[in-house]
């Protein structure tokens, strides 16, 4: 008897504001005397994000910005929000964290395809 029941995709969301799709999956397993299974996927085409970040990195002429919002506030880089996600998972709030913990959350090298700037924040 096959022990394996595949998953069936039930539901599937897009949240055009976010960019992110859910997935609702369903594998049925009740015939092993278990019961079923839901899944939920959660992604994010992070492509055109990153795109986007290295041609303004690339673009940058090294000089400081002269611009900026009313409050001193300048782009330094574009987060996908999946991965703001996935940072909430590991215990980090990108939210309610300090400038400091931020700055050291960019500066990661494994972060610079997030940055639209060269240089440290």
């Amino acid at each position: 008897m096959d022990t394996h029941f595949p998953a069936k995709l039930v539901k599937t969301d897009y949240d055009k504001v976010g960019g992110i799709t859910e997935e609702f999956w369903y594998a049925d397993n009740r015939i092993q005397g278990g019961p079923g299974r839901i899944t939920i996927r959660r992604f994010q085409d992070v492509d055109d994000i990153l795109d986007l970040n290295k041609a303004a990195f690339n673009s940058h002429t090294g000089k400081k910005p002269q611009y900026g919002d009313s409050n001193g506030n300048h782009h330094v880089a574009t987060i996908p929000n999946i991965l703001i996600e996935k940072w909430m998972k590991e215990g980090f709030n990108w939210f309610a964290s300090t400038d400091k913990e931020r700055k050291a959350k960019l500066n990661d090298p494994d972060n610079r395809k997030l940055l639209v700037r060269p240089g440290r924040l």
